[in-house]
């Protein structure tokens, strides 16, 4: 368990500030990922932002420390969490990716951004840290938003919805892993490290598996969106991980629908598309339900005391 653990210093101001700008980069990863999308598979998107996640976290190595970083880049302590939150996130990455091919950016990307909704579950299952029953409110409210984001019987409700929430899940695994592995000391790099490398690992495989680059034609053009969709895929990575670091995750989440605002309005601007109103009644109801369970959410939820030394 993690209660034995010093309770990190937060800065609020900082970690909100990373939070929007995540939102912004996410977004903006997600519309090159749908201009892609016509053009590759999931497989190959997912690979290349892996690969181009990789090299450019090389490439920050190589620069900031002359190569010297690479010695230690790999040295962990607590490789189950690393190993826990590199196939969630991967397994994150893949949904969020089917997700966007198969539907719009708005619905998909709130959808697979409802991972905060799953997050108190996951620390009870995973952490067993006591889920105050109070907090259901919030849930609940949450929950309902994502019956209105799926829209049962006017024809959405589908395979395709599922994806991204299940990719949520994911992610809701992947990001209490981060926050756990930032409360053992562990390094930004080391943390992107793990994860990227298994990214282009996995998804490298199942590349080989399905052979889908075979038939894919690759051009500048169409090339460059998946190196564009990497780039800002890597960076909101980093600085969602970064604010982790300087707020509870709980606390951040409301803030994280703002990458649905950033999607709405690419979505408009680029496809010409606005969202159904089911969708923006949805996602108030997701972001009260965040907020309330905020409101409701006792303030030490872990009793954390210096580590016995």
């Amino acid at each position: 368990m993690i209660q034995h653990l010093e309770r990190p210093h937060h800065k609020f101001k900082l970690a909100v500030s990373l939070i929007i700008l995540a939102d912004f980069l996410c977004a903006m990863q997600a519309i090159f990922v749908k201009m892609a999308s016509p053009y590759f598979s999931a497989n190959t998107l997912v690979f290349g932002r892996c690969l181009v996640n990789l090299l450019m976290l090389y490439g920050w190595v190589l620069i900031t420390t002359g190569g010297k970083g690479f010695k230690t880049l790999y040295r962990i302590k607590e490789w189950k969490y690393h190993l826990v939150r590199s196939i969630a996130g991967t397994g994150a990455v893949y949904c969020l990716y089917y997700g966007l091919a198969l539907m719009p950016i708005g619905p998909a990307t709130l959808l697979f951004f409802t991972f905060p909704i799953f997050i108190p579950i996951v620390t009870r299952i995973w952490l067993r840290v006591a889920l105050i029953h109070r907090l259901w409110w919030g849930i609940g409210i949450s929950f309902l938003g994502i019956v209105f984001v799926l829209r049962p019987g006017a024809g959405l409700f589908s395979a395709a919805a599922l994806i991204p929430l299940l990719g949520a899940i994911c992610g809701s695994i992947a990001t209490v892993s981060i926050r756990v592995l930032h409360r053992y000391g562990e390094s930004t790099d080391a943390i992107m490290a793990y994860y990227f490398t298994m990214g282009v690992v996995v998804s490298g495989l199942i590349l080989l598996f399905t052979r889908d680059f075979l038939t894919e034609t690759f051009t500048f053009a169409n090339t460059s969106l998946i190196v564009l969709a990497g780039i800002f895929a890597a960076f909101f990575q980093t600085v969602f991980t970064l604010s982790t670091k300087f707020a509870s995750t709980r606390f951040l989440s409301p803030f994280i629908y703002g990458i649905f605002i950033f999607s709405a309005v690419a979505e408009y601007f680029f496809w010409g598309k606005i969202p159904k109103m089911g969708t923006f009644f949805g996602f108030a109801l997701i972001a009260i339900g965040t907020i309330l369970m905020i409101i409701l959410y006792p303030k030490d939820d872990v009793k954390f005391v210096s580590k016995k030394k």
